[in-house]
């Protein structure tokens, strides 16, 4: 029963301020990737459209000075000033007067990790040339001992040092500062001492190799072959990259002097949030957090307190220490919760099996994972492990049995592998039972894992004694030393060793594959999605909801059609040896290695079908396959099998590409083409119902949503670099403005809304409930803020294709539905909305609730019937829906 009223807010876009320029409390933020080709002047003329779409801050990648060319901007160069290629200050200043104007406010994205290991750097360049003389020596995280002359190791040569000085590689050059070491872009500065030989080096007209060497030698830093320097590199770096060095934030004066741009923007009300990019690298994160919270919130201020979003990456059953004033994070553990309602579990596990059959490996992901953790140990972190088995032999010769470094490195190898997290946190081991009996539970692992080790045994229970806390042992500043340092080392090896290594080596079902995800799928299902609202709703209520960023390997749009291969797996199971025979001429072999491996062959099957063509045409195929080359590129160096970042086999990449190019573009890939479209476009209507839902389920659920770059609309995208193509904004904000004309003038608005879904391919659809739900939370605020939430349970031969849940604030209440795994209900939008699809399939609401809704999202009409909703009502011209009873309004 049902019927079409006014569309609450339509007609008045921006009838109010979306928020306050100072609230705490976002309705939306949308993250926008500045780069050379979007600066902070492109970003202003956005804020317009982002007004009008209803989302309430503008959440910005880093803005400070970074490496020329920068993509990203994470390679921060100078914290203290805003970019020059992205307009400098007075960009930023425009920037920020444009989003006031419009009733936004802005985030920061903070990098206090790390910063660029270059001579863009200037206070690097300065450590380069003085060493640990230089007063910013302490500004980075450097093992001075590491050197027998205690010089930086940089290992930035492609050759050995003494070769390149005599092929004239390596070479002294004159600059405005002096004179300068250069190879190719980079460059070195020469210390005080060694000015005059190198001046006379650049008046000669042929120096000799010889005093280029002895120039070298003269230097505060040791600049070596790469492949022998990261193996003796005495920096903290981030994760594996030589190029970005650790930042000492723990020191009081480093603190001040790398946040003194971001504490004023914050103090003067320029910024009103900020996200705090790898929190777990730091040396102590919960520190860190009250020192920054200490400086934005300052004791006695009559402003409201400034929200801090912490990109951390939590594990299953992993919170957030209590003790961290933070107001949330930064949300891939709502990814990774949503994702799973829309895994058919017996689907993945027929994929599963599957995949273990195609690729002859039948494993556990655990298994795969824990040696991924391996590899990566022995292949990236070797001067880490070595330097902390050092540590670790020193502290047990103090407790009465040295443990030789060997066998030091043993245990922790073997402990650090079985970590299920990034890390321990001291103070939480020591308050939180089950923190404690956890990382117990990880010793014990590792114990196994040595248990003909006697030596490494006894290493472990020091480490563990060291970890647990109470020995007087444990009090030592050596053992807080190897604590903090132990605690970065595992962090780093969880990244690289699960996510950019198991997760390209392993992935029946790929987008289960994300960052703190679990792709053997234990946590796939709606119970385990209510679970975790709930319990968010306990506790960090104002998290962002996030399903597309700047590091998911995928985009949400993209995931969401590989999610609908769990409905279709018998089909993809049978296509996918159709698909192999087919494609078997352009596999190449070279020394025994197949190119590409077949289970790099079952990756880029589901990648392509994540991004494949609505439309597959020449030159739509041609981009096609100019992206996948370069996405699988990065995965099969990822995966480290093959080939890696570290040793190239450019036999394997080669034939990986011709195989790619052939079969998405090429003649010889015809027939793939005519088999694979068919399942591709199946997938495509299911994936848009499965991203139509999620979209809808992060705007509603506890939290508050986290919009990507274009990801209102349709954005079926991989890892970077591809999720930072550019975007016509110019389009989507014409298309908003037409939308909400045509809603306006329409007789019959839920009709349109219908015809907006009939014809989903063009992705108005979504830009539409994008819109709608921004209308819906900030004329709701308070509900969508603070309002309690309740699981609902569908009746009926399809609740088993309902995920529903509701919201309550005082005198209103909101319902949420949608529909999943659509492949059992219909393949078309007729066949999956309305009676017969959803007949006898009801949705029970509490006793007390008006029994008359307003559906946002289309402007009908809903009457509950005996206390329930008829979901051929709710679902009657979208396969979503969001209800907010009559009851009142906050």
């Amino acid at each position: 029963m049902g019927g079409a009223v006014p569309v609450p807010g339509l007609t008045c876009i921006s009838e109010a301020p979306v928020m306050a320029a100072q609230s705490i409390v976002p309705v939306a933020t949308y993250r926008l990737q500045l780069t050379l080709e979007f600066d902070f002047a492109d970003a202003a003329q956005l804020t317009p459209y982002l007004a009008s779409l209803g989302v309430s801050h503008v959440y910005l990648s880093p803005v400070f000075e970074a490496v020329p060319g920068s993509q990203h901007g994470y390679d921060v160069t100078d914290p203290t000033r805003f970019r020059e290629e992205l307009g400098g200050e007075a960009g930023y200043m425009k920037l920020v007067e444009a989003s006031l104007g419009e009733g936004l406010s802005i985030i920061l994205d903070i990098v206090p990790n790390h910063m660029s290991a270059s001579h863009h750097n200037p206070w690097w360049y300065d450590v380069m040339r003085l060493g640990e003389e230089s007063e910013f020596a302490k500004f980075f995280d450097i093992s001075w001992g590491g050197h027998p002359e205690r010089k930086l190791v940089l290992p930035a040569l492609g050759d050995d040092p003494e070769r390149l000085a005599r092929s004239g590689e390596l070479k002294v050059v004159s600059s405005d500062g002096g004179p300068e070491l250069a190879y190719y872009d980079a460059r070195f500065p020469v210390s005080p001492a060694s000015r005059d030989l190198a001046s006379d080096m650049i008046a000669s007209a042929s120096p000799s190799a010889g005093d280029l060497l002895r120039l070298l030698g003269m230097q505060r830093y040791s600049l070596e072959f790469w492949r022998e320097g990261i193996r003796r590199i005495n920096y903290r770096r981030f994760f594996d990259i030589s190029g970005l060095v650790g930042v000492r934030v723990e020191d009081d004066e480093v603190f001040a002097r790398t946040h003194s741009l971001i504490v004023r923007e914050v103090r003067e009300g320029r910024a009103s949030g900020l996200r705090v990019d790898h929190v777990d690298g730091l040396r102590y994160p919960g520190a860190y957090l009250r020192s920054l919270d200490a400086a934005i919130n300052p004791p006695g201020s009559d402003r409201p307190k400034v929200p801090v979003y912490i990109e951390k990456i939590l594990a299953t059953s992993e919170e957030v220490p209590a003790d961290w004033p933070v107001t949330g994070t930064t949300g891939y553990e709502f990814t990774n919760a949503v994702t799973g309602v829309f895994v058919d579990e017996d689907g993945l596990e027929k994929l599963r099996r599957k995949s273990s059959e195609v690729t002859g490996d039948f494993r556990l992901y655990v298994e795969l994972e824990h040696e991924a953790k391996l590899d990566v140990v022995e292949q990236l972190f070797e001067p880490e492990l070595r330097r902390l088995a050092a540590m670790l032999s020193g502290l047990t010769a103090a407790i009465g049995e040295t443990v030789s470094q060997e066998s030091c490195a043993a245990a922790i190898k073997a402990v650090t592998t079985h970590m299920s997290s990034y890390r321990t946190y001291r103070g939480q081991v020591r308050r939180d039972r089950d923190a404690r009996e956890s990382l117990k539970d990880t010793f014990a692992e590792a114990s196994a894992d040595i248990s003909e080790n006697p030596a490494a045994q006894t290493a472990l229970a020091a480490m563990m004694d060291l970890s647990l806390g109470g020995s007087p042992a444990g009090e030592t500043p050596e053992a807080e030393e190897f604590r903090a340092r132990w605690r970065q080392f595992s962090g780093a090896v969880m990244a690289k060793g699960a996510e950019d290594t198991a997760f390209y080596r392993s992935a029946p079902l790929s987008s289960l594959c994300e960052v703190g995800g679990d792709p053997s799928g234990t946590n796939s299902s709606i119970e385990a999605f209510h679970d975790f609202n709930s319990a968010r709703s306990n506790g960090l209520l104002r998290s962002m909801n996030t399903t597309s960023t700047h590091d998911t390997k995928r985009s949400e749009d993209a995931r969401a059609r590989i999610n609908a291969l769990s409905e279709l797996a018998d089909d993809w199971n049978a296509a996918v040896a159709d698909w192999m025979r087919l494609s078997s001429a352009l596999a190449t072999e070279s020394n025994g290695v197949r190119s590409p491996s077949r289970q790099a062959e079952w990756f880029l099957y589901q990648s392509a079908l994540g991004i494949w063509p609505l439309d597959p045409s020449g030159e739509a195929l041609d981009d096609i396959a100019e992206r996948l080359d370069g996405y699988m590129l990065k995965a099969a160096r990822e995966a480290k099998l093959e080939t890696s970042w570290l040793d190239p086999n450019a036999e394997y990449e080669e034939g990986l590409s011709r195989f790619i190019r052939g079969l998405v573009s090429g003649a010889d890939g015809e027939s793939f083409r005519e088999s694979f479209t068919p399942l591709a476009e199946r997938a495509a209507f299911h994936g848009a119902v499965n991203s139509l839902a999620q979209v809808t389920l992060k705007c509603a659920a506890p939290g508050f949503p986290d919009l990507y770059r274009g990801a209102e609309t349709w954005d079926f995208s991989l890892v970077d670099p591809d999720n930072r193509r550019p975007v016509d904004f110019d389009a989507l904000s014409e298309r908003l403005t037409r939308l909400t004309s045509e809603a306006e003038r329409s007789s019959d608005v839920p009709d349109f809304v219908g015809s907006l879904f009939e014809r989903w391919q063009t992705g108005e659809v979504k830009q539409w409930i994008t819109y709608r739900l921004m209308q819906a939370r900030r004329s709701h605020r308070e509900l969508f803020a603070d309002g309690d939430y309740s699981p609902l349970s569908a009746t009926g031969p399809r609740a088993s294709n309902c995920c529903a849940f509701t919201r309550t604030a005082g005198s209103v209440t909101a319902v949420t539905a949608v529909t999943r795994l659509s492949s059992e209900i219909g393949s078309s939008p007729s066949r999956i909305g309305g009676t017969p699809a959803w007949e006898g399939t009801e949705l029970p609401i509490e006793n007390g609730v008006d029994s008359e809704w307003t559906e946002w999202l289309t402007g009908a009409r809903i009457v509950a019937v005996d206390g329930s909703l008829r979901l051929s009502d709710v679902f009657d011209k979208l396969p979503v829906a969001l209800l907010i009873s009559s009851g009142g309004s906050d």
